[in-house]
């Protein structure tokens, strides 16, 4: 029972070590498009924004200080972060209750209880190993085979509950881009009609 309940609490903070490793990006030429970065150039400079695309030397960005589209020299980046805070497609902060609105449940339960179900399957193997009657005449620890999977089972949703919890915030930030692009696109739309409307009446 100890054993298993040590090594859930290991899978646990597993998890937290690799959240908080995962600011720093080692490759930045891997790096997805609409990522929110932080760029540190070889001349000290910093900028900050939405990724749009990369080519052979050079990557394309929505800087968040002019909210226009910029580009920099992969081999004048110094380091790569990701930043804390998410940007739309014109560089400007998504509040988080924003992308909240626009967040699901569906990868965060199904990544859940395939974790669930691999997690009770490991600890169904480990009991076995563990605590089955070594001869004749030894009951066994049920007891403690009991806990080992439901420990493992619990560690094995915790942790795929997460991973699907991460996909869905990232569903939720691409929606929430999305929203905001097609306001924008209809007023934009709807300033161009208007306009079309005034130069036929000059006429």
């Amino acid at each position: 029972m100890k054993q298993s309940f040590i090594l859930a609490l290991i899978v646990i903070a597993a998890i937290s070590l690799n959240s908080c490793a995962s600011g720093r990006i080692s490759a930045v030429r891997d790096v997805k498009p609409q990522s929110s970065v932080k760029m540190t150039l070889t001349n000290g400079s910093v900028k900050e924004g939405v990724l749009f695309k990369g080519e052979k030397e050079q990557l394309f960005f929505v800087n968040a200080a002019t909210h226009k589209t910029d580009t920099v020299m992969y081999d004048d980046i110094k380091n790569m972060t990701y930043l804390n805070r998410n940007l739309d497609f014109n560089g400007y902060e998504m509040p988080e209750a924003e992308i909240s609105s626009h967040k699901g449940l569906k990868k965060t339960l199904l990544y859940g209880g395939g974790g669930l179900i691999l997690g009770a399957a490991a600890g169904a193997g480990t009991a076995i190993a563990l605590f089955a009657p070594k001869k004749d005449g030894d009951t066994g620890n049920s007891n403690a085979a009991i806990a080992t999977i439901a420990a493992l089972g619990t560690a094995g949703a915790v942790v795929f509950g997460w991973m699907g919890s991460k996909v869905d915030f990232e569903d939720a930030v691409f929606k929430t881009r999305k929203a905001r692009y097609m306001v924008e696109k209809k007023e934009m739309d709807k300033r161009k009609k208007e306009l079309e409307r005034l130069k036929k009446r000059k006429k």
